[in-house]
């Protein structure tokens, strides 16, 4: 009787205010973002792309959001413990910085949990991914560094570089890369200095680099501190060309760097908006949040796609197989462009250079 009354309720709710999917049986992900902090526009952009795949999927998972805040490993551990001891979680999007994604690896690991490194890959981001790690989604970090040094040394003729970078893994090797490459070209490295995240005065650095004879700079950091280095430089009249890697296309850079981003150029991960998946997808996003998508919105969207993609291959979610599946992809189809996974973990893919014109990012 109980159960006849229980269901003339549930039709009586439905008649009069809809019917929403429940939550029970959805397949939790974990997703491990800086979505507070000094890089949380980057971790917005993987929150939009992953949450407009779910919609794409019919909300087919129920995702599971925690901040790492980009450095905050302590965080990123418990969050990582929350996924496992409560959440019930074996699959995760991200971290997409260098120390959360190092403090929760080997947890991850240990504990058979799926995880996708959303930044670039670098060999010591491939050296603790173990079993259950992909150590990146966008880029090969040193494939990108090298095409920017190709072009500057080939195309712009450029032979004098000077390096500048934040005194973190990632911006370090970025750094490691561009340089190795630039030298083996036959380049010159004559100013190479690091930086903190608190420091905000760069005049001095500036100062120096213009005395060492450099042609320009490549830089490396969060976009906030991209910003004020080029304000610098534009307040010192250093006449030097400036090159950056891919997250600077973002107006949490172009916003604060103002006219001072100008001619700024940077190596971007091709994306074929020819394509109508990719066309689709650029087009229900800018409908969805009014803006166009950032490189992190690709990556999110793609993150949650290739999940789904191989837990259709596997069967269920099994996160060996789930992971075996994504690390053996050829040619994937996905929005950020064709992702094939080679056997030292290392992601192929094809770059552009672009650069900031009267206040847009466009193809050099």
């Amino acid at each position: 009787m109980k159960k006849i009354i229980l269901a003339a309720i549930c039709i009586m709710a439905l008649m009069i205010f809809g019917c929403a999917a429940p939550e029970v049986g959805k397949t939790k992900i974990g997703v491990l973002a800086p979505l507070t902090g000094n890089a949380a526009e980057l971790g917005s952009h993987i929150q939009t792309g992953a949450d407009l795949a779910n919609e794409h999927l019919g909300n087919k998972y129920k995702l599971v959001y925690e901040d790492d805040m980009c450095v905050n490993t302590e965080a990123t551990i418990s969050a990582a413990q929350k996924f496992m001891t409560i959440d019930k979680i074996e699959l995760v999007i991200g971290p997409l910085c260098a120390p959360p994604y190092q403090a929760v690896a080997g947890l991850f690991n240990q504990n058979e949990v799926g995880f996708m490194h959303t930044s670039g890959i670098t060999p010591p981001f491939i050296e603790t991914s173990g079993e259950f790690g992909i150590p990146g989604l966008s880029t090969t970090i040193y494939e990108e560094d090298a095409f920017l040094a190709d072009f500057i040394y080939n195309e712009l003729e450029l032979k004098k570089m000077g390096v500048f970078v934040w005194n973190e893994e990632w911006a370090i090797e970025h750094r490691a890369g561009f340089v190795k490459r630039f030298e083996e070209l036959g380049g010159e490295i004559v100013f190479d200095e690091k930086f903190n995240l608190d420091e905000t005065d760069f005049r001095t650095s500036i100062l120096k680099l213009q005395e060492s004879g450099a042609e320009g700079v490549f830089i490396v950091a969060l976009n906030f501190q991209n910003a004020d280095i080029v304000k610098q430089f534009k307040e010192l009249d250093a006449e030097m060309k400036i090159f950056g890697q891919f997250e600077i296309e973002d107006t949490a850079f172009l916003e604060p760097a103002g006219e001072a981003a100008e001619d700024v150029m940077y190596v971007y991960p091709k994306i074929y908006s020819e394509l109508p998946e990719v066309q689709k997808f650029q087009s229900e996003y800018m409908a969805e949040y009014g803006k166009e998508p950032n490189y992190y919105a690709y990556i999110g969207y793609d993150s949650l796609m290739m999940y789904d993609w191989a837990i259709d291959l596997c069967g269920s979610v099994d996160a060996a197989c789930i992971m075996d599946k994504i690390r053996t992809a050829k040619d994937y189809p996905g929005v950020s462009g064709k992702m094939t996974f080679n056997p030292d973990k290392t992601l192929s893919r094809e770059f552009e250079i672009k650069t900031i014109k009267e206040g847009k990012f466009v193809s050099y």
